[in-house]
């Protein structure tokens, strides 16, 4: 009997439809992997303070702070009224060389006639092939000082080394400079690095070419692993590691902090289960609750009945956790809903939770 609106029933109450709950299947892994966020700094592949070879006065910069240059552009330009002048004077030593040679070739010529005639002794050809060796040698001579002038000429103009961004103008037009006074500071364009201090445990895990991504001022760049610098800081105890960046420089700076999550691969076998699977147990453990079978459903409790199992957190990540403790490889794990159970309580399966929502890929 049962009291209903203050009469009394002997008719039984209703029996209550059990509980669906949607389950997923215990999957036992290997592994976990714990991505640890690393900071550094952004630095070019390489920085160039470049400046002219020779002394002379700066008469003109085609280039200033913050502009993007190419390989072999010209950057600035010396006065070269003087090296003109002396190329003008060699050429027309030449020429004079020149004509000397031609006539000692000449004298040797006809005297190499007259002599197979009988008609000049051998010292006079020999006079003669001497004279004619000698100019020859004053207009090469005269063709390698030329050449120096146009060398020095070429020097008379700055040309980027390679692709970059000018990072600092140092001198302006009209100062006389000398050889190797800085005039401008150049960055490299190309593929920037990242420079990344970490323990020396995680860069043992990593190889030359491994991928990872880098985020700089709020932007994430891809790049791979370049080198590991064979030092250990002795303030931080952190190996450097040289990250190139598949970037062009352009929007980024020199100095500019650079934060790259590097993965560590832990060997440890586990259960990764979403987060809205667990609850809290008892002295500081946690638990899941798995749907087993029942033999005997004709009371109508369900097919299956909940049973908790005892788990530690080993690592979460996002919306999933990677567990330890008795659960077993196939059980059907509830997957939500756990304020709505207690262990015994008859349950019947609904859907099951794809990959997707565990948050696996």
């Amino acid at each position: 009997a049962y009291v209903f609106g203050g009469l009394v029933s002997r008719e039984s109450p209703p029996a209550r439809e059990p509980l669906v709950v949607r389950t997923l299947p215990a999957e036992r892994a290997s592994h976990y992997e714990v991505r640890r966020s690393y900071v550094g700094s952004i630095q070019p592949r390489r920085r160039s303070e470049v400046g002219f070879e020779l002394a002379g006065r700066l008469t003109r910069l085609h280039a200033d702070d913050g502009d993007t240059v190419a390989r072999g552009e010209r950057l600035a330009a010396l006065d070269t009224d003087r090296l003109k002048s002396r190329r003008a004077e060699l050429v027309a030593r030449r020429r004079e060389a020149q004509a000397r040679a031609d006539l000692a070739s000449i004298i040797h010529r006809r005297l190499s006639e007259t002599f197979e005639a009988n008609a000049a002794t051998p010292r006079e050809l020999d006079e003669a092939r001497q004279e004619m060796e000698a100019t020859r040698a004053v207009v090469e001579r005269v063709e390698r000082q030329i050449d120096s002038v146009e060398v020095d000429l070429e020097k008379s103009v700055l040309r980027a080394p390679f692709d970059a961004v000018i990072a600092e103008r140092r001198v302006d037009e009209g100062r006389v400079v000398d050889a190797g006074t800085v005039v401008f500071v150049l960055l490299e364009r190309t593929r920037p690095e990242a420079r990344i201090g970490v323990p020396p445990g995680t860069a043992a895990s990593l190889d030359a070419g491994d991928a990872l991504d880098v985020r700089v001022n709020g932007s994430t760049h891809s790049g791979s692993v370049h080198r590991l610098l064979p030092v250990t800081d002795r303030s931080t105890q952190t190996v450097e590691v040289v990250l190139r960046l598949d970037t062009e420089f352009d929007g980024l700076r020199d100095g500019d902090l650079a934060r790259a999550v590097i993965p560590r691969r832990i060997e440890r076998e586990g259960y990764w289960l979403p987060l809205s699977a667990l609850t809290e147990s008892a002295r500081g453990l946690w638990a899941c609750y798995v749907a087993e079978p029942v033999e005997d459903t004709s009371g109508s409790a369900g097919t299956h009945r909940v049973s908790r199992r005892q788990l530690e957190i080993i690592h979460t990540r996002e919306s999933r956790a990677f567990v330890i403790g008795t659960l077993e490889p196939g059980e059907a794990v509830v997957a939500d809903g756990l304020h709505r159970l207690v262990a015994g309580q008859g349950v019947r399966l609904g859907s099951n939770v794809d990959r997707g929502e565990r948050g696996e890929p």
